[in-house]
């Protein structure tokens, strides 16, 4: 039921964007460009509706379904003229759908692969959410708000004041079906990437090897995993390769439109994603050069101001948001300048502790570093470890000697190798700022999209050189790189195998099981919303703070999960001064893992452990035990 829903609100979002299209008067190359282009713009406006709704507390199921009726209705003649033109094409004789990827062996094999992995990745979406940060705050945050009709303030998740533009498409998805929508949502943003990557590479340079684009980024185990759940760094490398998109199609046609487009696209990435920060200067560099080229200084003025509303009109509802409930517009940061202490579980201190546990990811900082990057992030990445926390498998590694015969890729005319120099210099930068920040592999996905059309391109012109453009030295090189795309296919492969989605979907387990087998906690979490009164409240400790999965209000700690009880214990230890600081905090129940808290990883001190045993053995009621994780009712006295 879950992929009938995604095949209804994404023509919903085409229509929407086809109409914005019209009126900002911009016509796309071909059917393919305006499909892409109407459904990504369609989508950053929907994002926009549903952030309106959820400031005036209209987030209700009944609002998202008028909103979708509306656009139906409001484009009914389009959908009308699109039906009638599809069905002339289907009673044409000659009419037979293909994808424009070739007809090689080569080919077939590329599009075989590229079956395979969106089919994995459709299963997996279609499944319940699994993914931790998704339950944290990606789909969690969204939840809050539907349970509250609108914004409201959740101090003891600080992601919850990051910029949540694209939770706001998994908002909408929320309103209207569930978690499984919210990741086919993602999954179809990442499959209209791949689109406009395809189109953009054979629009610039040529249809052959084509089929190797989508095949290279979305082989790359985490581009893959992360496009199967709802996270926003596969939409947020969409928007920000989309918008250079659009700013090349303005480069080249000086249509207003485009450059509209790409002020929407920037603007929405930037407000999704904090790292993505770094497309302001970019998207004022494109501006100036296309005013050097092709404006007058006024213009480009102009342009800037139109730039800096659009991302004045993305971000103002979140730093109002944070303004309101913590005095700080740029919660949780800056916080020495801001302050927004009392409105936020979070401090000065943990903040730069969390900076410094995040600058630790990777293998280094230096120019060392830098340099073995290809090395490191080919054969020493490791997914769930401070090693990139992911994996890129060896498509790139194979493919980076093809980066020095890019001038060679079939005589670049002045357009080409501006694409190409465009691709080149955004690449660098998204890599530079990369590795100086946060090495997570996730946000190296912006670098990877314009990495892998520059491989491909690159690819193309070493096979085009006499050495290699023989039959023989030709199939080799295509079995070498067959053999890394398998490589790649057996790593996301391997993690589907893990998660294993069918017997969910076969009906042959139920949405419990599956979660149970996923998410050691989750028979705690099932008895919460199940047995606890609705006016409970559950403080978690070490529980990952997956607040989706719970029902009923909580209380947890950001990153150092542990600081509430431990405040608590700092304050009173005595059991009547536990009891009387977890009273007016309104906890009614206690949930932890005892890993941390009474076993060999205690976070606590000896005197902690023993103050925290004696009072859950004076006011406490045991509710359920399981797999190391202890629920407690709290209780007037001894039991």
């Amino acid at each position: 039921m879950d992929l009938v829903y995604g095949f209804f609100i994404f023509p919903a979002f085409y229509f929407l964007g086809d109409k914005l299209r019209e009126w900002w008067g911009f016509p796309p190359a071909d059917d393919a460009e305006a499909v892409v282009f109407s459904t990504v713009l369609g989508l950053v406006a929907v994002s926009l509706l549903i952030t309106v709704l959820a400031v005036l507390h209209l987030i209700y199921p009944v609002t998202a379904w008028l909103l979708v009726a509306a656009i139906f209705a409001g484009r009914a003649g389009r959908v009308r003229q699109l039906a009638a033109r599809l069905l002339r094409k289907l009673q044409t004789p000659r009419f037979s759908p293909s994808l424009p990827f070739g007809k090689t062996s080569f080919d077939i094999f590329n599009n075989g692969v590229l079956a395979v992995l969106v089919v994995m990745a459709l299963t997996l979406a279609l499944a319940p959410p699994t993914a931790t940060d998704a339950l944290v705050y990606h789909l969690a945050v969204p939840k809050a708000y539907l349970q509250h009709h609108g914004i409201i303030n959740l101090p003891n998740n600080i992601y919850s004041f990051f910029p949540l533009q694209f939770e706001m498409i998994y908002l909408f998805c929320l309103m209207l079906k569930g978690g499984a929508l919210a990741q086919l949502a993602g999954l179809g943003m990442t499959l209209l990437t791949l689109s406009a990557m395809v189109l953009f590479y054979k629009r610039h340079f040529s249809s052959r090897y084509a089929c190797l684009v989508p095949v290279v980024f979305f082989a790359t185990p985490t581009v893959w995993r992360a496009s199967s759940v709802a996270y926003v760094d596969a939409p947020v490398a969409g928007l920000l390769f989309l918008a250079f998109y659009a700013w090349d199609r303005w480069r080249l046609t000086n249509r207003e439109g485009w450059f509209l487009t790409m002020i929407a696209l920037a603007a929405c990435a930037v407000a999704s994603k904090l790292t993505a920060v770094i497309a302001l200067p970019l998207v004022f560099l494109g501006i100036v050069l296309q005013g050097r080229d092709k404006g007058s200084l006024a213009r480009t003025f102009r342009n800037i101001l139109l730039f800096a509303l659009a991302v004045a009109v993305f971000l103002s509802p979140w730093l109002v948001r944070n303004f309101y409930y913590t005095g700080n517009p740029v919660a949780p940061f800056l916080m020495q300048f801001f302050g927004g202490a009392p409105g936020i579980n979070w401090d000065e201190q943990r903040s730069f502790l969390q900076f410094q546990y995040y600058r630790s990811f990777g293998m280094g900082h230096g120019l060392k570093d830098f340099l073995l990057l290809p090395v490191n992030l080919t054969f020493f990445s490791e997914k769930d470890s401070l090693r990139f926390d992911g994996e890129v498998g060896v498509l790139y590694f194979l493919l980076l000697p093809a980066l020095f015969w890019l001038r060679r890729a079939k005589r670049l005319d002045g357009t080409a190798k501006n694409a190409t120099a465009g691709l080149a210099v955004l690449f660098a930068v998204l890599l530079i700022s990369w590795f100086t920040q946060s090495q997570y592999i996730r946000l190296l996905l912006p670098s990877l999209a314009f990495l892998t059309l520059l491989a491909v391109l690159g690819f193309d012109g070493m096979m085009r050189c006499k050495p290699v453009a023989g039959k023989p030295a030709a199939s080799w090189i295509h079995g070498i790189l067959a053999a890394g795309i398998l490589y790649n296919l057996s790593l996301a492969a391997g993690e589907w195998v893990r998660l294993q989605p069918i017997g969910y979907l076969a009906g042959l387990e139920s949405r419990d099981r599956y979660l149970a087998r996923h998410i050691a906690s989750y028979p705690l979490f099932k008895v919460i919303n199940e047995t606890l009164d609705k006016k409970a409240t559950v403080l978690f400790v070490y529980m990952q703070n997956l607040g989706y999965l719970c029902d009923r209000n909580f209380i947890s700690d950001t990153f150092f999960e542990a600081h509430t009880l431990k405040k608590v214990l700092r304050e009173d230890a005595s059991v009547k001064g536990i009891a009387r600081q977890l009273g007016n905090l309104n906890v009614t129940h206690l949930l932890f893992d005892n890993h941390y808290v009474f076993g060999k990883n205690s976070v606590f001190t000896a005197g902690g452990r023993e103050a925290l045993k004696n009072f859950l053995n004076s006011r406490t009621a045991l509710v359920k035990a399981e797999n190391g994780f202890y629920l407690y009712r709290l209780t007037a006295g001894k039991i």
